[in-house]
């Protein structure tokens, strides 16, 4: 019988630049947690998401003029690009 493993790892802040420390502290931990449970037939669920409220969203999109959603929305195509090569099955 499978069993079932809900894995989470820490939230990223998308108003800030990734970086290697994302990546080895937060997400690569819970997705070699989760390729584990996947080879030994457990049914996994992998929820990774981004924090994109709070006052540090709104200051960082003051500059650029757009409203914090839009910002966010420009910050994740990046740094999906930067965590793309790792492989991790987010």
């Amino acid at each position: 019988m499978s069993r079932r493993i809900l894995i989470t790892s820490a939230l990223p802040y998308v108003s800030g630049a990734k970086h290697l420390g994302n990546l080895i502290g937060s997400l690569l931990p819970a997705d070699v947690h989760a390729r584990f449970h996947r080879q030994i037939g457990s049914e996994v669920l992998f929820i990774c998401a981004t924090d994109e409220h709070g006052t540090p969203h709104r200051d960082r999109s003051r500059p650029s003029r757009c409203r914090p959603p839009r910002f966010l929305r420009s910050r994740a195509r990046p740094s999906g690009r930067r965590i793309s090569p790792f492989r991790a099955e987010l």
